[in-house]
């Protein structure tokens, strides 16, 4: 069994040895420090910036008075090393003129696919979520209208006699589906609920192109 005396002194001797294979090296002093704290990290010793000021969590065992020294002596390195850079502010992106739309060009090269096979679903890019609380329907339904608010695209359809895509208007209100299981389904059956919706076909020449469903 390690002994007191031998966990105390445990983080101080890797500090060590460490330190000694930097002097012997010529590897960037950022990267002995980042192994140093991965280090100290395996032990349980967390060390960040707030405000300015470098501060330390650490086990009783773990913050002894070589540690400390250490702590002291590479403040200012770790200070740098630590505190998160600023980031350069960037223009929130605008929504685009929709008095054209215009279709990407991976839209265009599936047109003639998706219209080739429009009684599958072969081309639906689902997203599954798993949620593990209660699920608000007004918090739901005022996040869809946000989307829809903000991407135009999901309001696109492609009639066959039109060479692009065509918005159609706003939805007043968007509807969700529901599949209805027993509240005793398996996990099978509620995979099979989740293809059976991800698998059905969008009517591309009408729209909408998006749906949600929730089980």
């Amino acid at each position: 069994m390690q002994t007191t005396e031998q966990a105390v002194a445990g983080p101080a001797q890797r500090i060590s040895h460490l330190d000694s294979v930097a002097r012997q090296t010529d590897v960037e002093p950022s990267v002995y420090l980042t192994r140093r704290l991965e280090d100290l990290a395996q032990r349980g010793v967390r060390l960040w910036v707030d405000d300015g000021r470098l501060r330390c969590s650490a086990p009783a065992q773990s913050l002894d008075d070589d540690l400390r020294d250490w702590l002291k002596s590479e403040r200012e390195t770790l200070l740098t090393l630590l505190t998160p850079k600023v980031s350069v502010a960037v223009d929130p992106i605008r929504p685009a003129d929709a008095a054209s739309p215009r279709a990407t060009l991976a839209q265009e090269a599936l047109l003639p696919l998706a219209r080739a096979h429009r009684a599958d679903g072969r081309y639906n890019v689902p997203v599954v979520l798993d949620l593990e609380r209660a699920l608000d329907p007004l918090v739901l339904h005022a996040a869809l209208s946000a989307l829809e608010q903000r991407h135009d695209a999901l309001r696109f359809c492609f009639p066959p006699s039109q060479a692009g895509p065509v918005l159609r208007p706003r939805l007043a209100g968007l509807s969700v589906e529901q599949a209805l299981l027993l509240d005793r389904a398996d996990d099978a059956e509620i995979d099979a609920a989740i293809q059976t919706m991800v698998s059905r076909p969008f009517d591309i020449s009408h729209g909408p192109l998006w749906r949600c469903c929730t089980i």
